[in-house]
């Protein structure tokens, strides 16, 4: 993921928000982590607080801007012609 999520977020936090990126739902989180869904909508309300987002539709949209920016971000490190 970014690295702006790497800088703020702690390694579970950034594996939740690319699964929430990817469309799963709380339920299909914790059941893939094995953890209980509270447990998830904990650490989606540090993820939301962190980024000072208000729901997971805004993290889904700020995961995708990322995303493309780092796409459009390719530098060559090719000698002058």
């Amino acid at each position: 993921m970014n690295k702006v999520f790497k800088s703020v977020l702690t390694k579970t936090e950034i594996e939740i928000a690319h699964l929430v990126s990817l469309g799963l739902s709380n339920k299909e989180i914790a059941d893939k982590r094995c953890n209980a869904i509270i447990t998830i909508k904990g650490h989606l309300n540090r993820i939301f607080k962190k980024l000072n987002l208000k729901n997971r539709s805004q993290l889904i949209v700020l995961a995708a801007e990322l995303k493309a920016k780092e796409k459009s971000f390719n530098p060559t490190f090719d000698s002058e012609k």
